[in-house]
């Protein structure tokens, strides 16, 4: 047939940076627009994106083996709308009118603050209501929306002279400043002959006593205002003069006056004189001279008036000084430094002293007050001393007991006070130098002494004191170490003592023979006292009664594998550790698995009082069959390699399980039996992967290692896609490709033959027991990466993470933005439309842009990365 291109339907009016989708029943034609400065199509899908206000010519081409034919439609762009620009004066005042003019027609005019200026909507005259700025809109629409100019109105405040602040009071020489929050205004004074002010500054200086009148006048293009205060200057103080007596003596007083009222007294020295502050009268304290003064205050200051006032001394009798302690018949001379004074004493029955030398002779023992008395013009004074005579010393006489033993003591007495205790024996008792109390040394005898002393000399009485000796229980001798039902004698040099033993459980010992018979396990105290009339001693050994040997129970495990290692512990210490036969060794109850079987542990005890053994069967279990790895990787691979390389085909034994394990790299799957592992090698140096098999019931188990070396060269990070029947890699700069896919359950891997492009195409996947993966080589290093993990991966679904491109469709750059629910840095891949990585870039705070401008139009695939895992896409449209 010929070539059908039907009709053209849909809008075909819209405005620019808009679109419309136009239709054909037609199958297989190609849009295409004429003027693409006024709007563009994509080829295959009939968008219309609008470009700038106009016309062209849309046409859908049908193409056939007999020819060409085409369908056309005109496409309208309109116009957006255009606001202008606002003219005309944009400053006024309250209660005064402007008027705004836009050469841009059919407007409406609107203030945002009409608290502040209003317009008429369609004069444009702006009336001033209050002090501040508001934005004048003037806004145009038409069919392809709303476009408005705005500008900010300004309405200038009347005049405010504020209210004057500050200290209204001030005296004459001193400042003051005013001050008002309302600025650039003029300050003036009515009376300069009692205050002055600067004009600009506030400062208000005071000239003399009175009030003035203060103003601060503001004034701009709106009117003048102003604002007063009243100013007053107090006067300065004035002190008067002192009169009255200025001469008295300690403890009189005298009072002072002053013709000025309202003054404070006060002294300079109130240790000379002091005076009541309201009163003006003075209270002598001590001989010297003070400043008293009279001073005033008030607002303005204090000045005050002064006189000088003397307080003459009373009579002094100075300090007695000397020896003030003598005995009967004996002088001692008293001195003072005041002169004049007259000596006298109380008791001349006790001491004398003459009235102009000051020398005391002693009488009897006793005391007396000795005087020194001066006189003058304020009145008499004196001083005094104490002197005592001291009596002649009386040592008394010594009673009490006088026999004792070693370690004990006796109380001596003596009706004479302050006496000496001494001992001239030492080693055979001594004495407590004041109490008195004897104390038994050793045996033997010691002359006690009492000594008094004093000023006046010194005496002594004396007594006999004899020790009798202490009885004496010697040391015990012979064995002290037995068994039960065994006995051993023991001896002592000593004579007429007794045995005891004081755990009669343990041994007993015949009190006369020394004999111990031993009756069962323990110690006991055995003893040997002695009596005598100082008292009685003893002296002890302990007995020892050795057990019986006791093998206790051997405790621990009863099964051990070939080659494994179980410590058996037994209470019982000091035993020995021996195996009946060859299946196991053991050592310090250390048994180590040697043969499969039965094997018999022997715990032997052995001491004095003979030997006991304990028994334990233990189980030695066979090792499982020794886990070969029969699928393993190249022995170097890259950093950061994912393989799914290793396992066993060697079907597992009954009861034996498998369990993979790296060191130095990281098991990233096992399949349903164990029988192959993912290990991804993430660390450079040697990995070591091993093969772990283990007897469920016996717990026995064994392992196999083989080692891989990662060198430093860093693999690329791939990504898998899955869209339009398509698998397709990424990027596409990888050496080579190689397709396959795992068995879910067992990790089993499959090649795909032939499949060794970068895509590859599989309309219907079985993502439910199929892992999909793309191998891909680049400079030698190999890398497998999955579509879908083998494990279960917490990711973002596109059903809670949104990805926005704007604009779109664009020329030059595209943003792209992440939902904030994704956290930390993501991926943002771009692809052309059959998978193609073409540029990738990382987001910052979930935000990206990409340049498209030196790409060819079409349609393009955002793809967003977290981690490695996809977790969001789009499109958008480059033109």
């Amino acid at each position: 047939p010929l070539p059908n291109a039907g009709a053209i339907t849909g809008t075909l009016v819209l405005c620019p940076a808009t679109t419309t989708t136009l239709s054909n029943t037609a199958t297989s034609g190609v849009w295409f627009s004429v003027n693409t400065a006024t709007a563009t199509i994509g080829s295959a899908t009939g968008i219309v994106s609008g470009i700038a206000a106009g016309t062209t010519t849309i046409s859908y081409t049908v193409t056939n083996s007999c020819g060409t034919a085409a369908a056309t439609a005109i496409v309208s762009v309109n116009p957006l709308p255009n606001a202008g620009a606002i003219t005309g004066t944009l400053v006024l005042c309250p209660a005064t009118t402007t008027t705004l003019s836009n050469t841009a027609t059919g407007g409406v005019w609107s203030s945002v603050n009409t608290a502040t200026a209003t317009i008429g909507s369609a004069t444009g005259i702006v009336s001033g209501i209050a002090t501040g700025t508001s934005t004048i809109s003037y806004t145009v629409t038409n069919s392809c929306g709303t476009a408005a100019t705005t500008a900010i109105v300004s309405v200038n405040p009347l005049p405010n002279a504020g209210a004057i602040t500050g200290t209204l009071v001030l005296c004459p020489a001193t400042t003051t400043t005013l001050s008002n929050t309302a600025t650039s205004g003029v300050w003036f004074s009515v009376n300069t002959a009692t205050a002055t002010i600067g004009s600009a500054t506030g400062i208000v200086s005071g000239i003399a006593a009175g009030t003035t009148t203060i103003s601060y006048t503001v004034t701009n293009s709106c009117g003048t205002a102003a604002a007063t205060a009243i100013v007053s200057v107090n006067p300065l103080p004035n002190a008067g003069a002192i009169t009255g007596t200025l001469v008295l003596c300690p403890a009189t007083t005298t009072t002072l006056s002053n013709t000025a009222t309202g003054g404070v007294w006060s002294s300079v020295n109130t240790s000379t004189a002091t005076i009541g502050s309201a009163s003006g009268i003075v209270s002598g304290t001590a001989a010297g001279t003070t400043t008293i003064s009279y001073t005033v205050t008030n607002s303005c200051g204090t000045t005050a008036a002064t006189s000088i006032v003397s307080v003459n001394p009373l009579p002094n009798a100075g300090a007695i000084t000397g020896t003030l302690v003598l005995c009967p018949a004996t002088t001692t001379t008293l001195s003072n430094t005041a002169t004049g004074g007259v000596w006298s004493s109380v008791n001349t029955s006790t001491a004398t002293i003459g009235s102009a030398s000051g020398i005391v002779s002693g009488t009897a023992a006793g005391t007396t007050t000795i005087s020194y008395t001066v006189t003058n013009s304020c009145g008499t004074t004196a001083a005094t001393s104490i002197v005592s005579v001291n009596p002649l010393p009386n040592a008394g006489a010594i009673t009490g007991t006088l026999v004792l033993c070693p370690a004990t003591t006796t109380t001596l007495s003596n009706t004479a006070t302050g006496g000496v205790w001494s001992s001239v024996n030492t080693a055979t008792a001594t004495i407590g130098s004041a109490t008195g109390i004897v104390s038994g040394i050793a045996a033997g005898t010691t002359t006690i002494s009492y000594t008094v002393t004093n000023s006046c000399g010194t005496i002594a009485a004396t007594s006999i004191v004899s020790v009798n000796p202490l009885p004496n229980a010697g040391a015990i001798t012979g064995t002290l170490v037995l068994c039960p039902a065994t006995t051993t004698t023991l001896s002592n040099t000593a004579t007429g003592g007794v045995w005891s033993s004081v755990n009669t459980a343990t041994a007993t010992i015949g009190s006369a023979t020394g004999i111990v018979s031993g009756i069962a396990t323990g110690t006991t105290t055995i003893s040997y006292t002695v009596n005598n009339s100082c008292g009685t001693t003893t002296v002890t050994r302990i007995v020892t009664v050795n057990p019986a040997p006791n093998a206790g129970n051997i405790t621990g495990p009863s099964n051990v594998c070939i080659g494994s290692v179980i410590t058996l512990l037994n209470t019982a210490i000091g035993g020995t550790w021996t195996i009946s036969n060859s299946k196991a060794t053991i050592a310090g109850g250390m048994v180590i698995g040697v043969n499969a079987g039965i094997d018999t542990v022997i715990y032997t005890v052995t001491n004095s009082c003979g030997s006991a053994t304990t028994i334990k069967i233990i189980t030695i279990n066979a090792l499982p069959p020794f886990p070969v790895i029969t699928t393993q990787s190249q022995a170097t691979v890259c950093l950061g390699t994912m393989y799914q390389n290793f396992g066993t085909n060697i079907p597992s034994e009954a009861n034996t399980v498998y369990n993979w394990t790296a060191l130095n790299a990281s098991v990233w799957a096992q399949g349903t039996l164990h029988n192959y592992s993912v290990v991804n090698f993430d660390t450079a140096g040697t990995a070591y992967v091993s093969l772990n098999s283990r007897n469920t019931i016996t717990g026995c188990a064994r392992q196999s290692t083989v080692n891989i070396n990662i060198t430093n060269s860093i693999v690329q990070k791939d990504f898998v896609l899955y869209f339009n029947g398509h698998f397709v890699a990424t990027p596409n700069t990888e050496s080579s490709y190689q397709w396959g896919y795992d068995d879910a359950a067992t990790l089993d891997s499959t090649i795909l033959t032939g499949e060794i492009n970068q895509d590859y195409v599989n309309a219907n996947p079985d993502f439910t027991h199929k892992l999909y993966w793309v191998m891909t080589t680049l400079t030698s290093c190999m890398q497998k990466t999955y579509y879908k993990t083998p494990l279960s991966i917490d990711i973002a679904t596109n059903s809670d993470v949104t990805v926005t491109v704007f604009p779109n469709p664009s020329g030059s750059f595209v943003n792209i933005v992440v939902s904030e629910e994704v956290k930390g840095d993501v991926e943002v891949v771009l692809q052309n439309i059959i998978g193609q990585k073409i540029y990738s870039v990382t987001t910052g705070n979930n935000k990206a842009a990409i340049d498209v401008s030196g790409m060819t139009n079409g349609i393009y695939i955002i793809s967003c990365y977290k981690d490695g895992i996809k977790i969001s896409g789009t499109r958008f449209t480059k033109n």
